[in-house]
């Protein structure tokens, strides 16, 4: 015998179908602001991140456990913006078994050209929402990933 699924399925899945539209709308807004300078969008991510650490770097350890992607996922990004001439891959200082990740000039200077242009659009991206708005969904939205975070992965998942 089948049961009946939860009364609130039908919310749920509204809600699931309209992130994922709100999501694909979402990233086709904003690639512009990377593409012009021939970035993908997870070559932007770890481009921003690495904006963002400053100087020193971060691991690729480090990038993989923020983007949620395998080492080998994380090696192919920056492999591609070392080849654009974006990121340098020096010896860690204190490790002498690993490697830091850091903009070289050019990609100082590309970061500071693209990351104005992407946080504006950002903010017009979500003009519609006002300020307390913004905060209560992203603290909705946060609550969902955590609590997707504490269940055990779905049949098939890895």
């Amino acid at each position: 015998m089948t049961r009946p699924p939860p009364p609130d399925t039908e919310a749920a899945l509204e809600l699931w179908l309209t992130m994922l539209q709100t999501l694909f709308r979402l990233r086709h807004g904003i690639r512009p602001a990377f593409t012009a300078h021939g970035l993908t969008g997870p070559q932007w991510r770890v481009f921003r991140m690495l904006g963002e650490a400053g100087p020193e770097g971060l691991t690729p350890g480090q990038i993989s456990e923020e983007l949620r992607v395998t080492p080998g996922n994380t090696t192919g990004i920056v492999d591609k913006l070392e080849e654009g001439g974006f990121t340098e891959r020096v010896p860690h200082p204190e490790d002498r078994r690993a490697v830091l990740i850091r903009l070289t000039p050019r990609g100082e200077a590309v970061y500071g050209e693209v990351r104005p242009a992407f946080d504006q659009r950002v903010a017009e991206l979500f003009s519609c929402l006002s300020v307390t708005e913004k905060r209560e969904l992203t603290a909705a939205l946060r609550r969902v990933l955590e609590h997707a975070d504490s269940l055990a992965p779905g049949e098939g998942e890895d």
